[in-house]
């Protein structure tokens, strides 16, 4: 899981160095938000594990 992670946080980091306009500003803006609801997701798999353990 931990390499899932550090590929999102990568993806994440390259998009935040990028200039965006005109229409890929929505594009973008979605391409964020899935990332971070994909980290959210592994975060919540990563605390079910803990508690199963």
């Amino acid at each position: 899981m931990t390499d899932v992670k550090k590929e999102l946080e990568a993806a994440y980091g390259m998009l935040a160095g990028l200039q965006v306009s005109g229409d890929a500003v929505d594009v973008f803006a979605a391409v964020r938000v899935a990332l971070r609801r994909a980290m959210q997701g592994i975060l919540e798999m990563e605390k079910t594990e803990k508690k199963e353990d």
